[in-house]
């Protein structure tokens, strides 16, 4: 299963895959963002969230 990886190195934290994708991206208690475990995740939203992202730091691993 293919799965939403961020570059937190890269992250600005502007939270726009977070408006996004909310199911899937999410900031955690330091304020970083974090991807949920989920068991599969919606590619539409997470492909949006890549295009939209400013940093292009999220990508999907295999």
């Amino acid at each position: 299963m293919r799965r939403p990886e961020i570059d937190l190195g890269a992250c600005n934290g502007c939270g726009t895959c977070i408006e996004v994708s909310p199911d899937v991206f999410r900031f955690n208690d330091l304020g970083f963002v974090q991807v949920a475990d989920l068991d599969a995740y919606p590619e539409a939203e997470v492909d949006e969230a890549i295009a939209l992202c400013p940093e292009d730091c999220i990508y999907w691993s295999q």
